[in-house]
């Protein structure tokens, strides 16, 4: 495949994946759900053929599987049957790792896969992947996406410690500015 091709198909996915976001947090899950039915296989098509390359740059491929495994995610948060949810929360907890396994302090996938093992109910997970973004979003947060990663983080991160009766860790932002992020926040 061309590269050109390529590159407008991911264009085409990132536009879906947005479009579908603002969806999902206008309350009308079906037209979102249309929209990530259509966006997925284009990031599966672009990540495996970014993965076969010989010369890949590993952050290039972990924001590839970061935002599959976010749309795939989003799916999950918006399917109504328990085994569809289950099914879409798995697959974006194999992609995030994949994103990981190629940058293993990228920000938002770390932040994004605690936030899917939140949603599985996995808080143990969750919290270690929620840490994880936290410790290595420090010094960092002028880089695309790390704040507002973190900020997710922080936020879910005092959510799971007051469930589990833990004071709030002193690095947990407490100004509205930085908690108050919306889940979908992080691409």
């Amino acid at each position: 495949m061309e590269p050109h091709t390529l590159n407008q198909y991911l264009v085409r996915a990132n536009t879906l994946l947005m479009c579908a976001r603002d969806y999902a947090q206008a309350n009308r899950p079906t037209q979102a759900l249309r929209l990530l039915e259509e966006a997925i296989p284009l990031y599966r098509a672009h990540t495996l053929f970014i993965a076969t390359e010989t010369d890949q740059n590993p952050r290039t491929l972990a924001i590839l599987y970061n935002q599959y495994g976010y749309a795939l995610g989003l799916k999950g948060q918006l399917q109504r049957g328990k085994g569809e949810k289950q099914h879409s929360l798995d697959g974006a907890i194999k992609t995030l790792h994949g994103s990981i396994a190629s940058d293993p302090r990228f920000v938002p996938a770390l932040a994004n896969l605690g936030e899917v093992y939140y949603l599985r109910g996995k808080y143990a997970e969750a919290q270690k992947y929620l840490s994880d973004a936290m410790t290595y979003a420090h010094g960092m947060l002028e880089e695309s996406g790390v704040k507002a990663a973190a900020a997710k983080a922080a936020k879910r991160l005092k959510e799971l410690r007051s469930k589990n009766g833990v004071p709030p860790h002193k690095s947990t932002p407490s100004s509205p500015d930085q908690t108050n992020v919306s889940l979908e926040a992080t691409l």
